[in-house]
C-alpha cells in the first residue's frame, strides 16, 4: 500500500508539472553552472549469477545530485550521482552511480533536454550472512524538463532516467559476478537552470 501511494504521488506531480509548463519558453537563458537535486521512484535490477540473496530487483525511494555548467545555450556538463538503498528483511542494497553528464536541448530554448553519460557504479549489499561490493563502467541515460517559473534562476525538473553498469561487477571477496541497472523517475529541483 506504501508503495502505491508513492508511486501515485510522484505520478501526480509530474502530470502536474506537464500541465503547469509555461508557454514562454523563450525566456529561458542558460548561461554558467547550474545544481540540481531530485527524489523520486526507482526500479532496481541486479544482473547475478549466483548471489546469495532471495531477491534480484526491488523498487524504492531513489534520489540524485547534480552540478555542472553550459557549453552552449543548448549544451551542458556535469557531474551527477543517482542513489538508491532498499532494506529487505535482514539484506540491505546501497547503489550509487557517479557519472559524467552530457545535456542536450533541442532548441536553446527548449525546456526538453536529453542527457548521456558514462560513469562509475558503486553496488553494496550486506546482510544474511553475507556482503560484497560489485563496481564497473556504467552507462546513463535521461529526458526531462525545465519548468522555470522565474525565468531560469529556478526550476522544477520532472524527469526519467536509466543508469545501466555494462563491466566489472565482480564482488570483493567472492567468485559472484553482479551487475547493477536503474530506472527511476521523479521530480527535481534546480538552481539556474
Amino acid at each position: 500500500m506504501h508503495r502505491q501511494i508513492a508511486h501515485l504521488v510522484f505520478a501526480g506531480a509530474i502530470a502536474f508539472a506537464a500541465i503547469a509548463l509555461p508557454a514562454p519558453a523563450s525566456a529561458q537563458q542558460r548561461t554558467g553552472s547550474y545544481l540540481s537535486a531530485g527524489i523520486g521512484w526507482g526500479y532496481y535490477y541486479q544482473q547475478c549469477g549466483s548471489c546469495a540473496y532471495a531477491w534480484n530487483n526491488a523498487d524504492d525511494y531513489v534520489g540524485y545530485l547534480g552540478f555542472g555548467t553550459t557549453v552552449k545555450p543548448n549544451m551542458r556538463v556535469g557531474v551527477q550521482i543517482d542513489a538508491f538503498n532498499h532494506r529487505e528483511g535482514n539484506v540491505k542494497q546501497n547503489l550509487a552511480f557517479y557519472n559524467l553528464m552530457f545535456s542536450f536541448y533541442p532548441k536553446p530554448a527548449s525546456p526538453l533536454w536529453v542527457k548521456i553519460g558514462l560513469g562509475w557504479t558503486v553496488n553494496h549489499a550486506s546482510g544474511a550472512g553475507a556482503g560484497g561490493t560489485a563496481s564497473g563502467l556504467n552507462v546513463a541515460l535521461g529526458l526531462g524538463f525545465d519548468i522555470a517559473p522565474k525565468k531560469g534562476k529556478f526550476a522544477i525538473i520532472p524527469y526519467v532516467g536509466y543508469d545501466r553498469q555494462f563491466t566489472g561487477g565482480d564482488v570483493s571477496g567472492t567468485a559472484v559476478n553482479a551487475k547493477a541497472a536503474l530506472l527511476q523517475f521523479g521530480v527535481g529541483f534546480g538552481l539556474r537552470h
